[in-house]
């Protein structure tokens, strides 16, 4: 059996292959590279942000959001439940529309057509289901300290971007093509 490079060894296991290419059987793959672009964090001191889905296709996942404010949940086939000082401001069951209103925390477990927050001190988290998706949309407002707030992936946690003071719209999970390019620092050779 013909022994395999290291190169060729992290390549077939990046790429998934390891079991398929002889004397690799049991070689562990490494880490999915679509693990973590499905889980979105959110926070601001002052702003808004809309949880939804497509005309075709309800936003499908876990959303969870720590606030005060006003929270609209709308058309959803789930589950919401509240903590703290959160209550249920205005229900129309015919239209699938609750507000909910105060300062706490609100999980919405489901799909649903959209799921929309203003107010103030927002920490929030969105998980798509597996095959589930969402679009994120997020309007910062301006705090005292001149901070819209920031969004992050799980997958890249360490690379944090500005919501913006006009609505900046997010897919989730993020597409390959609009997920931040890691910066490789040049090979330095020493005299």
């Amino acid at each position: 059996m013909p022994m395999l490079s290291t190169i060729s060894r992290r390549l077939a296991c990046a790429f998934g292959l390891a079991a398929a290419l002889p004397g690799l059987a049991g070689t562990q793959a490494t880490k999915d590279p679509d693990a973590g672009w499905e889980t979105i964090f959110f926070e601001t001191r002052v702003g808004s942000f809309k949880v939804l889905g497509t005309t075709d296709v309800p936003a499908r996942g876990h959303l969870e959001v720590s606030f005060k404010g006003t929270v609209l949940v709308s058309g959803l086939n789930g589950s919401v439940g509240v903590q703290g000082a959160v209550r249920k401001q205005y229900e129309d069951a015919k239209h699938k529309r609750t507000v909910y209103f105060g300062a706490g925390k609100i999980v919405v477990d489901g799909s649903w057509q959209g799921v929309q927050w203003f107010g103030r001190d927002s920490k929030s988290m969105f998980r798509a289901a597996s095959g589930g998706a969402a679009l994120v949309r997020l309007t910062g407002e301006f705090d005292q300290n001149l901070k819209t707030g920031e969004y992050w992936f799980a997958a890249d946690p360490s690379h944090k971007d500005h919501w913006l003071t006009s609505m900046i719209t997010i897919r989730v999970p993020r597409p390959p093509a609009e997920r931040p390019t890691p910066v490789i620092e040049p090979h330095q050779v020493k005299p």
